[in-house]
């Protein structure tokens, strides 16, 4: 037991002892709040304003329609809801971006002590989005406060007896279609699924880029791979080519486990609901994008080959061996990872703020993905040319900085001992 301490003591010294890894347990995980909590606040802040506009008045962008003209209970809480009326559905999409559709039939329903029926249309390119969810959220209350006041008056009932008058149905209009709560659920946990992918993927083949330098130094090799005949260019693409037949075994374990979960795991955990259950809704609701998952398996390989330029430069800048590029990995990785918190949590980022994000590498694959999913083409041919830009960039830069002294000792020139 005595000799099991002194090791530890000698562990702990040693470990202390050394900057990176004092740096790395201490200073990590003290940033990662920071960094990734203050951009998740903007988004935060930005949700509960909105939400806050919503509840105290119907919103200008709101504008209300009735099937049934002629019908004067929807008419009534219309006036009193202060809302602009739209002839039709469509005449109220190209102007508005949230419309709500009071049905044929509303006033017999709740005539008759049933709810009435009102729809919510939300026009938006990002359905599953947490700004759209609170404003709704939003809305529905209230528009269920007026219908309370506006019934207590009409027809003298109490309004504690009118627990819950209105039945919503919530839809996402998409790209000219519209998306129902399951279809929007769905897509949130695939963007979810991206999201987790990205940097998870992201992470390791950054990390398994920067080793592969780290090794060479480590190992005292980058010597020999310079003395190799073949000029820098090639090293880079060869050493990329390498990590990244090494990390499509994460994106491959990452897919399985996809898969396993799907098929195994989620039919165990799933409820029954309407002689479906949640795996066949799943299956059922993701069909529409088979003829796109090309697409997105080819946007996450990009995001890999782009994870392994960034690692591989890492590693010829900070890496002065393993535990320095591990070390070097998990910083750049944090910084990198923080711009897609806000997203992956399904937040609307302001203009300004998503055109700097897109100036990072981790970024533009995930916003890719996305107007793969909802169909907005226009920005996915921008997102290509964003990825492969950065392709050229990071690998011209690794194949400038691959020479030499900067190879062998890193960006701090780091000379060998002299031996004694």
């Amino acid at each position: 037991m005595r000799r099991a301490v002194a090791v530890a003591i000698k562990e702990f010294k040693n470990l202390v002892r050394d900057r990176y890894i004092l740096l790395s347990v201490i200073l990590a995980p003290f940033l990662s709040l920071i960094v990734i909590g203050s951009i998740y606040s903007i988004s935060m802040r930005q949700s509960l304003e909105e939400a806050a506009r919503v509840s105290a008045s119907l919103p200008e962008d709101v504008v209300v329609v009735l099937e049934d003209a002629n019908d004067s209970l929807a008419r009534g809480i219309a006036s009193m809801l202060n809302a602009n009326i739209a002839p039709s559905i469509s005449d109220a999409l190209e102007e508005y971006s949230v419309v709500i559709v009071f049905h044929r039939g509303f006033s017999e329903l709740l005539e008759s002590s049933r709810r009435g029926n009102i729809s919510i249309l939300v026009k938006t390119s990002k359905p599953w989005s947490v700004i759209n969810m609170m404003r709704v959220e939003s809305l529905t209350s209230l528009i269920e406060g007026v219908v309370r006041v506006y019934l207590s008056k009409q027809y003298n009932i109490s309004i504690e007896l009118l627990e819950k008058p209105i039945v919503f149905n919530v839809k996402a209009y998409v790209k000219g279609g519209e998306l129902d709560s399951i279809e929007t659920t769905v897509l949130l946990m695939i963007m979810l699924a991206v999201g987790i992918a990205i940097l998870i993927l992201g992470m390791i083949t950054l990390q398994v880029g920067a080793i592969s330098i780290g090794m060479e130094r480590e190992a005292r090799t980058a010597e020999i791979l310079l003395a190799l005949p073949a000029n820098r260019w090639e090293i880079v693409a060869g050493k990329t080519a390498g990590v990244i037949i090494v990390s499509m075994l994460a994106f491959l374990s990452f897919i399985a486990g996809g898969i396993t979960y799907i098929y195994l795991i989620l039919p165990t955990t799933s409820i029954e609901a309407g002689g479906a259950s949640s795996i066949d809704m799943v299956i059922q609701a993701i069909k529409p994008l088979n003829t796109q998952m090309a697409s997105i398996i080819l946007a996450l390989t990009l995001h890999i080959v782009n994870s392994t330029l960034v690692g591989i430069l890492t590693g010829i800048l900070f890496a002065g061996d393993i535990r320095g590029a591990l070390t070097a990995g998990s910083y750049i990785g944090l910084a990198l990872m923080a711009p897609l918190i806000p997203d992956i949590s399904g937040f609307t980022l302001p203009a300004t703020l998503e055109v700097v994000f897109t100036l990072t590498p981790y970024y533009p694959p995930y916003k890719l993905i996305e107007s793969i999913v909802i169909g907005d083409y226009s920005k996915t041919v921008i997102y290509i040319i964003v990825i492969v830009a950065y392709s050229i960039l990071l690998i011209f830069t690794s194949s400038k900085l691959m020479s030499g002294e900067r190879l062998v000792y890193g960006i701090a020139m780091r000379r060998p001992k002299p031996l004694t």
